[in-house]
């Protein structure tokens, strides 16, 4: 999903969206803690995309048939973080429409004299501001690349 986001950027599609939890969802979906877990992933890559939804088949999508835990987790790791951003989304999309931004961008956009940065294909900037490096799998933790840059990352 990380990389086929940046390439939909690329190619000059600056309102990608993906189906936060798959369109296609398992059985056992609201019951499964490792969907759960892979659900709550997603959300948290989805906040950092253009359009942030939960779309999909096979059951209801709410978040509350996920259980009261889940819920919470996505509430407070996800959602909260997303609405705080609003303001920051919604000046990028006004770059979008004005002058063909895109607000989640491939590190070589804004990195082009990094050769790793051109290389990186799981990690990307959300806007002028924001290196978002997502976990994809059960890890809990992982190495990211900060390009060289003339202020200095903090």
């Amino acid at each position: 999903q990380v990389a086929a986001s940046l390439n939909y950027a690329a190619s000059g599609m600056p309102y990608w969206s993906e189906d936060i939890g798959g369109f296609f969802r398992p059985d056992g979906q609201h019951t499964d803690r490792g969907y759960a877990a892979l659900l709550t992933r997603w959300f948290q890559f989805g906040v950092f995309t253009p359009i942030f939804r939960v779309h999909g088949t096979n059951g209801n999508t709410e978040l509350w048939e996920f259980g009261a835990q889940t819920q919470r987790h996505i509430v407070q790791s996800a959602i909260r973080l997303r609405y705080r951003l609003l303001p920051y989304i919604y000046s990028g999309f006004h770059r979008v429409a004005a002058e063909g931004y895109t607000m989640q961008r491939a590190l070589a956009f804004d990195f082009p004299e990094s050769a790793r940065a051109r290389t990186t294909a799981d990690a990307f900037m959300f806007g002028p501001a924001l290196l978002v490096a997502p976990l994809v799998s059960n890890a809990t933790s992982r190495s990211v690349h900060l390009p060289p840059t003339p202020g200095a990352w903090r």
